[in-house]
């Protein structure tokens, strides 16, 4: 694919810290800032994360909400 020499792959985990605001999670914040057109989510990752927040007792709207 061109053009996406610049793009991100987010994992569950780096999304996990994205929500809750970790130090990591920050890091994360300026990726989404940087690159929000080139982010990539794969289907799995949403699928865990969903499952994660639930678990957690979490809406994943509110992480939706966070984006």
């Amino acid at each position: 694919m061109s053009g996406t020499k610049n793009s991100v792959l987010l994992d569950t985990s780096a999304l996990i810290e994205f929500f809750y605001s970790t130090e990591k999670g920050k890091e994360i914040q300026n990726v989404f800032a940087l690159n929000r057109d080139m982010i990539f989510i794969p289907s799995i990752v949403v699928a865990e994360l969903i499952s994660v927040l639930k678990r957690e007792g979490v809406e994943p709207e509110e992480f939706v909400g966070k984006i």
